[in-house]
């Protein structure tokens, strides 16, 4: 860590302030960092290479440039700015770039996808995405971005199953509400090829509209539901053929 300048407010021992948080504005710190690493005992994921730099100037945090890994993830590059941070504080978060997945023999990253039913996952998602919070109004929080999905590559554990080939797109946003847009989305589980394409507006709504279009040609069910664990305990089994276009308004 780098610091390339600090300034502190006038203290007086005998007068300390009883809220911590008033000296905050008059504080000033610009530094830079690199190689960090923090091992949580909570996960067995590191987060390492961590490197970017911070700024705190009346009463405003900016963090720029940050990247890091997480685990086998590359993260994308992201810009966080907090204003207002010793009252209530406002956050804007930006992220763009790809995450990769990358091959890698660490004993606790295989240990976590196997505690996911995962032997191995490869591939990279391109993302381009923003946030903002403001605590005055905590639930009215908005997002906005987009995933475009190259290659991934997933191989389940202990079943002999494979998704390769996963490419498509994936837009998001909320303001008041969150919708989803999926956008030629496809890949192969075990060489049977699956595509969707859909819209999913006003999720969690009495006003939900959804708008799919899905196709499958000799899809293993049971080969689908090791990929997703959530559906193992339907113990789904069967061969799926299907071409949908689905509407509910």
């Amino acid at each position: 860590i780098t610091l390339s300048k600090v300034v502190l407010p006038e203290i007086h021992l005998s007068k300390l302030s009883k809220d911590p948080a008033r000296l905050l504005p008059k504080v000033k710190l610009s530094a830079s960092f690199s190689d960090i690493t923090v091992q949580s005992r909570l996960s067995l994921l590191k987060i390492g290479g961590i490197k970017g730099r911070v700024n705190l100037e009346n009463d405003v945090l900016s963090a720029s440039n940050l990247q890091a890994k997480l685990g086998p993830l590359s993260l994308p590059t992201m810009n966080i700015r907090v204003t207002n941070i010793s009252d209530q504080p406002k956050v804007a978060f930006r992220a763009k770039g790809p995450m990769q997945v990358v091959a890698t023999s660490d004993a606790k990253v295989e240990k976590v996808l196997m505690k996911h039913g995962l032997k191995s996952l490869t591939g990279s998602v391109e993302i381009d995405m923003s946030a903002d919070y403001d605590q005055r109004d905590p639930k009215n929080w908005v997002t906005n971005g987009l995933l475009v999905l190259k290659g991934v590559r997933a191989e389940a554990h202990p079943a002999t199953v494979v998704m390769d080939n996963l490419y498509g797109e994936i837009k998001f946003n909320r303001k008041k509400t969150m919708n989803i847009t999926a956008k030629d989305i496809s890949a192969r589980i075990n060489q049977a090829p699956v595509r969707l394409s859909g819209d999913f507006f006003g999720i969690g709504t009495p006003e939900m509209l959804v708008s799919v279009k899905a196709y499958a040609k000799q899809l293993d069910l049971a080969h689908l539901a090791e990929l997703l664990p959530a559906l193992r305990d339907l113990k789904l089994g069967g061969i799926l053929d299907m071409d949908l276009d689905v509407n509910v308004p």
